[in-house]
């Protein structure tokens, strides 16, 4: 509609006046979408999309021989994951050949970033957590929990660095029904909201061998969270090694975020590589 305006406008205005007027409009259009913080945003020139990373939680069942590893790998290459939470990690002992199970994963996975936190020396080597990421890995810190006169259990912490935001990763694997779980988880959930609440914003992977179909009492321990796994939409993830896992079984792993992310995109996937099926879902950081 301003096509028909033009001629009259340049009959009234000099051709140099009006095209200096264009070329200042123009100008003022260019700088606006250069600098984020003209339009009345102060302080903030970050990205206008929120980070957005893909994870994971993945009991690996202890997986012993190098061909399970690459066809775990490839599970997590294959959902394009940049985060994994794995348990159930060996490092240096026989039954698994005396491989660095996180180093190994980390290498087939093409997450080239890895820490591991033992629970227990076991057998000359070593069992316990592990996070691989596509990441650097800032530091790593590992807390005993309470566990009675069973396998002993841990909380790693990983502080990971994404794009100049330094994340905490937390990873844990409580206590089973059979070694006193059920006296000990909510013990293991108290000292696992202690330490979380300190650390925001985070990500807490786990295999919480705590049934939410059954039962809420140790999660409701954990404060201003939102999780993958919940009550009201339950994640079958345990099953039969070897199996195809159907959705039926105990949902007891997981993933936990700090409330001021986002969580989106929850699923499963389903392989026979370990007795657990992976959870995964996208995080988003909207600050």
């Amino acid at each position: 509609m301003l096509k028909p305006c033009l001629p009259y406008i340049e009959c009234l205005i000099p051709r140099f006046m009006l095209r200096l007027a264009m070329f200042a409009a123009v100008l003022v259009i260019t700088t606006c979408m250069s600098n984020p913080g003209v339009s009345g945003q102060t302080g903030t020139t970050g990205p206008s999309s929120p980070l957005v990373l893909r994870v994971g939680s993945y009991n690996i069942h202890a997986t012993t021989v190098v061909p399970a590893l690459k066809n775990i790998a490839g599970e997590i290459r294959e959902l394009n994951l940049d985060i994994v939470g794995l348990q159930e990690c060996d490092v240096n002992m026989p039954r698994t050949q005396f491989h660095n199970i996180p180093k190994e994963l980390a290498k087939y996975s093409g997450l080239v970033h890895h820490a591991f936190g033992d629970s227990i020396k076991f057998d000359g080597g070593l069992y316990g957590n592990a996070i691989i990421s596509a990441y650097p890995i800032l530091s790593t810190k590992r807390t005993y929990l309470p566990s009675g006169s069973g396998e002993r259990r841990s909380l790693m912490h990983c502080v990971i660095s994404v794009e100049g935001i330094k994340i905490n990763v937390f990873n844990t694997h409580l206590s089973i029904n059979s070694e006193g779980g059920t006296a000990l988880r909510p013990e293991q959930f108290k000292v696992i909201q202690e330490i979380i609440s300190q650390h925001r914003p985070f990500i807490l992977f786990g295999d919480f061998n705590e049934n939410i179909r059954a039962s809420t009492s140790g999660y409701e321990l954990l404060e201003n969270v939102i999780m993958a796994n919940t009550h009201e939409n339950p994640l079958g993830t345990l099953k039969r090694l070897g199996a195809i896992g159907d959705g039926s079984g105990r949902a007891v792993d997981n993933i936990i975020i700090s409330d001021d992310l986002t969580m989106r995109g929850v699923n499963v996937s389903r392989t026979t590589f370990s007795d657990h099926d992976m959870v995964y879902c996208e995080v988003a950081f909207d600050f």
